[in-house]
């Protein structure tokens, strides 16, 4: 809300759809007031533009927010239209002014009991994003005065108890090595290494270039990351042999040259042929988070490491070793 006092009075000014609206509010006798007053005169123009009563989601989305998310989300952009195209499919042309808690509380219902494209049950995790997505529509909306109040606030999300505690063993992690030959070798290895050493996510080591890589400082600056925060991760040996190999191989601005899904495909067969069984490309995150811990790194350098901006994340992927727990448990025999 924009509101501002001049003088001995307070005014507001703001616009909607490039029209502005400005003017002195005489009844305000502090900024709280004039933050009441304005919001009021925002409703007033809601109610009475005709534009605003019939948008519709499914065009705000293309209009608004799709435009919006290809500029700020720096992650891939398929993840994020799987959850938008969801919601508009299971909106299509209901008007914004119309959506209430009760709506989305059935398409939380709808997504949860339907199936996804591959026949599997679809995971809680995966429809509570789908309302977070909506639920960032609806409050840009609601802050761009298309809609007074944001519905989804007042529907729960699904409990979601599915964290996956998976990592590579030692053990695993030599059978993959092990069958990583032939084109696999030049293409998968140098990214294996990469995220056993480093826990970067699959997208920030596909976005890498080589100017990221700073040797005099001895870090990698990881600039395209989930939460848009800019990060340095260091080099340790293994990483230092395989960039100082791929940079004598390739001569591309990019330091990896291989497509997410040529990357998925490669992995899942090499997993395949390994023997190894439900392991993803993204638990080489929580191996190396793992092993950090089990090496005795405290939380607050993990999380740095890996980018989380609390610790609450940190603790789902740093699930000491049983041995490491049982050794921390046996000092305690000295007190007793």
């Amino acid at each position: 809300m924009t509101v501002r006092k001049r003088g001995a009075r307070w005014w507001y000014d703001f616009s909607m759809d490039k029209i502005r609206y400005r003017g002195s509010l005489p009844q305000a006798r502090n900024k709280r007031q004039a933050r009441d007053l304005e919001y009021r005169m925002r409703t007033l123009v809601y109610d009475r533009d005709p534009y605003r009563s019939t948008t519709t989601l499914d065009r705000f989305i293309e209009e608004v927010f799709w435009p919006w998310a290809l500029v700020n989300y720096s992650t891939p952009r398929q993840s994020h239209w799987s959850h938008v195209s969801a919601v508009k499919e299971f909106f299509c042309k209901t008007k914004l002014s119309e959506i209430t808690p009760m709506q989305i509380e059935n398409f939380k219902q709808h997504r949860i009991n339907t199936a996804t494209k591959g026949g599997q049950a679809r995971k809680p995790g995966t429809v509570n994003r789908d309302l977070g997505t909506l639920s960032r529509m609806l409050s840009m909306a609601r802050d761009n005065g298309l809609i007074t109040k944001n519905p989804s606030s007042r529907v729960r999300r699904l409990r979601d108890q599915n964290e996956r505690a998976r990592f590579l063993t030692l053990e695993e992690q030599e059978k993959l090595l092990a069958v990583m030959v032939g084109r696999y070798a030049n293409r998968v290895r140098p990214i294996f290494i990469l995220a056993v050493n480093t826990g970067m996510r699959r997208g920030e080591m596909l976005n890498l270039k080589w100017s990221d890589v700073n040797w005099e400082r001895n870090v990698i600056v990881v600039r395209k990351t989930k939460t848009g925060f800019v990060r340095s991760i260091p080099i340790n040996q293994p990483v230092a042999e395989v960039l100082k190999t791929l940079l004598r191989e390739i001569g591309s601005e990019k330091v990896f040259s291989i497509s997410p899904r040529t990357l998925w495909s490669a992995f899942q067969t090499l997993t395949n042929r390994a023997g190894i069984k439900d392991l993803r490309f993204h638990d080489l995150r929580h191996t190396f988070a793992t092993r950090l811990s089990d090496a005795g790194a405290d939380p607050f350098t993990i999380a740095d490491i890996l980018g989380h901006r609390n610790l609450s994340m940190t603790r789902r992927y740093t699930h000491v070793l049983e041995s490491n727990r049982q050794r921390a448990l046996a000092t305690l025999t000295k007190y007793t």
